[in-house]
């Protein structure tokens, strides 16, 4: 069982100790070594010296060339920190047959060190994910099974929050579905979810998209959704602000030109929060993750069929009703107890609570976990529950 929730940034700050203990004061745990600043051994020995001292994984970037004809040989290899190599990034579905070769070429080297993939989204292109985003999932699933064994990384990344041409904001809907279909996957080959965090807004005219900045609502919303879907680790993109054309100036992610920025305060208290129900999490088995709305406000079916419907195969919980759509994540401890994460998934720019009623089965007393606080709550029959704007709450049966 997973001691602590793996919890990354892409994009690594210059190798000082200043850096480095900054990253553990937002509860960073994990670095993908990567970016501006790794770019000689030197830097990545600075780094990979920084996150021992203060406990931080190390994920090395492989730098592989597809075909295998490179692999990374280093001598931070050796190092206990570094415990993931990260091969390949975005892989198209036509890679699955020389991906694999190279997985059991570094694992061959490394027998040691995991290997990390990371998956498209499925507004990929087409050709990216062959039009079967399910299948395309699955077949890396199956790679990392056979090379890495059960605990092995299924990740994806998805970057939902959007904005239109005219700039109002929305929430990209498929992403749901992206999610449930890799945490699906993932426990069908005992693999451990873990997704990317949009911690930044995007620049430039190709992916005006996704040009907003989140809040710290935004970034709760995000990773309460990830949690609720039984995620294993999150990591943030990004966190050192790239330098490349793709990214204005403006648009930083949790730290800029050598300081935190506002979102480096909000992921801090947000690691903070999760870090009080961690342990009882981790120590619970996942077992699905609901979405439900009111019938009114979604037409198109994506959450209102499960609104007011039966949880048949748990002790606790008889049905959860509620105005507006919201995700309850379900979870079991082997001595019977229940655990239910509720989120508050409206788009967060909408400013917009939902209130939840959930009804039991039996008299049932909860340890509750809300922004950092925890309390013990008992309900007779049903508890009214109102989730504010990007808010996720965890109940864990007593």
């Amino acid at each position: 069982m997973d001691q602590e929730l793996f919890i990354g940034i892409w994009q690594a700050p210059p190798a000082t100790d200043e850096n480095y203990k900054l990253l553990a004061d937002c509860g960073i745990n994990a670095v993908f070594l990567n970016g501006d600043y790794t770019e000689n051994l030197e830097d990545q020995a600075k780094a990979v010296a920084f996150a021992e001292k203060y406990g931080i994984e190390i994920v090395l970037e492989g730098r592989n060339k597809l075909d295998g004809s490179t692999i990374l040989e280093s001598p931070l290899t050796g190092k206990e920190t570094v415990t993931t190599f990260n091969i390949f990034d975005e892989p198209l579905y036509d890679h699955e047959q020389p991906l694999r070769a190279l997985a059991s070429k570094v694992k061959a080297a490394y027998p040691n060190k995991r290997v990390y993939i990371n998956l498209n989204p499925s507004y990929a292109p087409n050709d990216a994910i062959m039009s079967d985003y399910p299948k395309y999932v699955d077949t890396f699933a199956k790679l990392v099974r056979e090379i890495d064994g059960e605990n092995g990384w299924l990740s994806i990344d998805y970057y939902p929050l959007r904005r239109t041409m005219e700039h109002e904001f929305y929430l990209h809907d498929p992403w749901f579905t992206d999610v449930e279909t890799a945490v699906k996957t993932a426990k069908k080959y005992s693999l451990k979810p873990h997704f990317f965090i949009q911690s930044m807004a995007y620049g430039g005219t190709i992916s005006w998209w996704n040009d907003r900045t989140p809040t710290e609502e935004d970034l709760r919303l995000q990773i309460y959704t990830y949690l609720a879907h039984g995620a294993k680790g999150v990591s943030h993109f990004c966190y050192q602000t790239p330098t490349t054309d793709e990214f204005f100036e403006r648009q930083s992610g949790l730290f800029d030109k050598g300081v935190p920025t506002e979102r480096w305060y909000y992921a801090q208290r947000i690691h903070g929060e999760i870090k009080r129900f961690e342990k009882e999490l981790l120590s619970m088995e996942w077992q699905e993750c609901r979405r439900i709305d009111s019938a009114v406000d979604e037409p198109k079916e994506l959450f209102h069929s499960q609104n007011g419907k039966a949880f048949d195969g748990y002790a606790t919980l008889e049905r959860v009703e509620t105005d507006a759509r919201c995700l309850l994540g379900c979870f079991t401890h082997k001595d019977g107890k229940e655990g239910f994460m509720l989120v508050n998934v409206m788009d967060s720019s909408k400013n917009k609570t939902v209130d939840v009623k959930m009804s039991f089965k039996k008299p049932a007393r909860f340890k509750v976990y809300r922004k950092g606080e925890r309390s013990v709550q008992s309900f007779e029959d049903s508890a009214q529950i109102t989730l504010g704007v990007g808010e996720g709450i965890f109940m864990v049966e007593e």
